[in-house]
């Protein structure tokens, strides 16, 4: 499912106004969080230099699936000043975050926006071997009459790991110290994705999401069942932070649908939200 159709169908939900600029940082973070090359590791390896990730609620969530890692992701934004930037001010700002993630410079490519009022550049590369990279500056002078009228420029940073559990570690201080040459503090999303051989009926996908929920001491709050997909979203309180839908705390999301082109079932575990497209 598109996530920039999930996050609107959230707003309808929820009865909020969604303001342009928020659907379309949502649009690009589903952009940023693409598909990666399967890459399995056996679980005796998922440890994370001498810090193992049994404690990881996220990881627990993972361990009870039974699912093989596909793909571990985090996603990264924040707002890094109120100016209107030109391309070659965001340019030099995109740079700064290149070098500091430690993008090989042969990989890198870069792809602008612009539209009255919005500009924008997308930086895609590789760190090492298994880490893809995305890297996104945007910068918004919106109309008299928006809700928020003052420009704005937002960084997005989205790292996506294949065959691996790393970045569940090591990616929030590497994350923090990028949005740190800003003065910022990034909003994080952190993800797995795993695969499971064969078709899963719809009744035991239910059942292997409530096994996910109870593993990370969630609560479900909102369930989504449609034929081929099960999405549930809800609060736990293993994981400090959240988002605020309405009145009621989410900061945890599971989804599984099964793909026929391989033949596997995906299961997607993510905090608080699931970002990318499943």
């Amino acid at each position: 499912m598109n996530n920039l159709l999930r996050i609107k169908e959230f707003y309808q939900r929820t009865g909020w106004s969604a303001p342009a600029r928020w659907l379309k940082l949502a649009a690009v973070l589903a952009i940023a969080a693409g598909t990666v090359a399967s890459l399995t590791i056996p679980p005796s390896t998922r440890t994370v230099g001498n810090i193992h990730l049994a404690h990881n609620p996220i990881y627990q969530a993972f361990q009870a699936s039974g699912a093989e890692v596909y793909a571990s992701n985090l996603s990264g934004w924040a707002q890094i000043n109120n100016k209107y930037l030109s391309v070659s001010e965001l340019d030099d700002l995109g740079q700064q975050v290149v070098h500091a993630l430690g993008l090989d410079p042969a990989t890198v490519k870069c792809q602008p926006t612009e539209e009255k009022g919005f500009r924008g550049l997308q930086y895609g590369g590789l760190i090492g071997r298994q880490t893809r990279a995305n890297v996104i500056i945007q910068t918004w002078d919106p109309p008299a009459e928006d809700i928020n009228p003052y420009p704005e420029t937002y960084l997005i940073v989205n790292l996506e790991e294949t065959g691996s559990l790393e970045l569940l570690s090591s990616g929030p201080k590497r994350m923090n110290d990028v949005f740190a040459l800003f003065g910022a503090v990034p909003n994080i999303n952190t993800g797995i994705t795993g695969t499971i051989d064969g078709l899963i009926p719809e009744e035991e996908k239910s059942n292997l999401a409530r096994v996910i929920f109870t593993a990370a001491g969630a609560e479900v709050l909102e369930s989504l069942v449609e034929p081929g997909i099960v999405s549930f979203t809800g609060y736990t309180p293993a994981i400090k932070e959240s988002l605020l839908a309405g009145d009621k705390k989410i900061n945890f999301n599971v989804a599984l649908r099964y793909h026929s082109i391989d033949g596997k079932t995906y299961v997607h575990i993510a905090s608080p939200i699931i970002m990318s497209e499943y």
